[in-house]
């Protein structure tokens, strides 16, 4: 009987220590210099992080390409417009209760003008009954409307007339929170109801345009280190927020690169940690393919012993 290496292991913890050897390792099966090896395995590692950044195509990061391609930008600018039109909506959706509780007559008149531009029925139908009865909505029709609306529950919510771009701004990123930037599940301020809501489509398309700024930091570290995939949404992000240090004279080169804003992804630390995993595997996996030849009898079964045999995927056969 006999054990047979089949494959690299994906799923094992990752080690810092083991995985600096692995490093080491690699390059002496490969006879490739440490400094060689630094820079293809920083800039395979950049390759990495926009694959594990968001917007990545699946539904969770995986490595191939998947965070450059256009099912990537796609998914990043619809979940823009999805988030940003939680929090917005145009005046005509609002409650009557939330209109009632401004207690402002002008809020009325233009909620209930918003909605007379929609197919009927127009509700609460008795509000619109008035109007046409009377043609006119005065204090005594709003202060009916606020003794009967004002009795029905509402959740948080804000109404707002002549909202600008800057406003709207504000409110977006004060739902969103810092650093993370991420909206809850409930949202902190509720909702707001603007009367243009062309103005919310407006700040949706210029914050489309930063799809891509969270991968850009990696990006351009990458491209100092050599080619990366084609992606134009996420290298016009330019290079503000890269991080590039690059040792490589003496025994011991290293490369220091990342994002200065890596930690406004949620999760980012996460990511991360399945990249480097990543990284982890592809070098152990490159050492399997490189050795795994008849001409190389031997020789892998004592490189997996020095990396760690538990690191591979084991066969035992009848041999």
């Amino acid at each position: 009987m006999a054990v047979v290496i089949t494959g690299a292991k994906k799923d094992i913890k990752l080690d810092y220590t083991n995985f600096s050897r692995n490093l080491a390792i690699y390059g002496m099966v490969m006879k490739k210099k440490a400094v060689e090896v630094i820079k293809q395995q920083a800039r395979y590692f950049a390759m990495d992080m926009c694959d594990f950044t968001p917007p990545f195509a699946g539904s969770s990061p995986a490595a191939g390409g998947g965070g450059f391609n256009t099912a990537a930008k796609k998914k990043g600018m619809d979940a823009v417009n999805r988030d940003i039109r939680r929090i917005f909506a145009p005046l005509d959706q609002a409650p009557a209760a939330v209109v009632a509780k401004t207690g402002n007559i002008g809020v009325l008149s233009a909620w209930m003008n918003a909605k007379l531009k929609l197919p009927e029925p127009h509700m609460p139908e008795y509000i619109f009954k008035m109007y046409q009865e009377r043609g006119i909505i005065g204090q005594s029709e709003f202060d009916y409307f606020q003794r009967i609306e004002s009795n029905h529950l509402a959740q948080p919510a804000t109404i707002l007339l002549g909202a600008t771009e800057a406003q709207v701004e504000s409110a977006h990123i004060a739902e969103r929170g810092s650093p993370e930037y991420r909206l809850n599940k409930n949202l902190r301020n509720g909702r707001f109801y603007v009367d243009n809501f062309g103005v919310v489509k407006a700040y949706i398309k210029r914050v489309q345009v930063r799809v891509g700024k969270l991968k850009s930091g990696w990006y351009s570290a990458g491209l100092k280190l050599g080619k990366m995939k084609n992606a134009n949404w996420i290298s016009r992000q330019g290079a503000s927020t890269s991080v590039y240090v690059a040792r490589l004279t003496g025994d011991d080169p290293t490369i220091k690169l990342g994002s200065t804003n890596g930690r406004n992804i949620s999760q980012g630390y996460h990511f991360m940690q399945m990249a480097l995993k990543h990284r982890d595997y592809s070098l152990r996996n490159a050492i399997f393919y490189h050795l795994n030849n008849p001409k190389n009898k031997g020789k892998l079964e004592e490189v997996a012993r020095r990396i760690g045999m538990e690191q591979f995927d084991l066969t035992q056969t009848q041999e």
